[in-house]
């Protein structure tokens, strides 16, 4: 078990002989959000790849409407969740005074390289497996007439951004990873801990015998982001 996630500092360095956990237990931020099976053309689930699947045979479109029959059959729905934790990204000790570069980077490492629309949105939305359009960190509530796709589409926006609490901010957040270097003088015989808000988006399938906690519990997501805050803590711990 991991220490409590404390927005104010990360688990601390308290005794010379012990080091803290890599990283704090994760709080949430916001509330779990569902997609219900009138949206599972939204989701690219690898366990039922019909989405975006070529239709140029007649084999190929039955194969397609199968897995969607199989899909509805045994996929109740899906839930997204938020998470924030502290994660140690490095520890420092020098025997004699010492001035050293530590390297700290923010943002996300994103697993592909070509996007069709090359936003934050987008990269996001690849990743994590779901047809997001438009730009979910600056949503907005719906105005145009329900029964136009594009009004579908940014009410889903709105509202996943909204049970989410995404804002105009998290933009920065869920760009693509940015290294600095920063020199620093360390002072001998003294641990130095770097801590960093690490932000994690998670997508969960639940069949029709789970429930959203057992499944959560498990961790068994199918597809996550992960991305690195500017919210940073350093700690230099005295080891005399």
């Amino acid at each position: 078990m991991y220490p409590a996630f404390n927005q104010a500092h990360p688990p601390l360095m308290t005794d010379p002989n012990v080091f803290p956990p890599k990283r704090s237990a994760s709080a949430r931020i916001g509330q779990p959000f569902r997609i219900q099976q009138k949206d599972f053309f939204r989701v690219h689930d690898q366990q039922y790849p019909w989405v975006g699947m070529r239709h140029a045979s007649p084999s190929q479109w039955q194969r397609g409407k199968d897995l969607q029959i199989a899909q509805k059959r045994e996929v109740d729905h899906y839930v997204v969740i938020r998470e924030q934790y502290w994660a140690l990204f490095d520890r420092r000790m020098y025997g004699a005074e010492t001035v050293a570069k530590v390297t700290i980077e923010q943002g996300t490492t994103y697993s592909h390289k070509e996007v069709h629309h090359e936003s934050t949105t987008s990269r996001f939305a690849v990743t994590l497996g779901l047809d997001l359009a438009g730009n979910i960190f600056r949503a907005a509530p719906e105005v145009a007439a329900p029964e136009v796709k594009s009004s579908l589409s940014s009410k889903f926006n709105y509202e996943f951004s909204h049970t989410l609490e995404f804002t105009e901010t998290d933009e920065m957040t869920y760009r693509e990873t940015e290294t600095h270097s920063i020199e620093t003088k360390f002072v001998p015989d003294t641990q130095y801990l770097y801590w960093q808000i690490c932000n994690e988006v998670l997508l969960y399938r639940i069949t029709q015998q789970q429930a959203d906690s057992e499944v959560i519990a498990s961790r068994a997501f199918i597809n996550r982001v992960v991305s690195r805050t500017e919210k940073l803590y350093v700690q230099p711990f005295a080891m005399g």
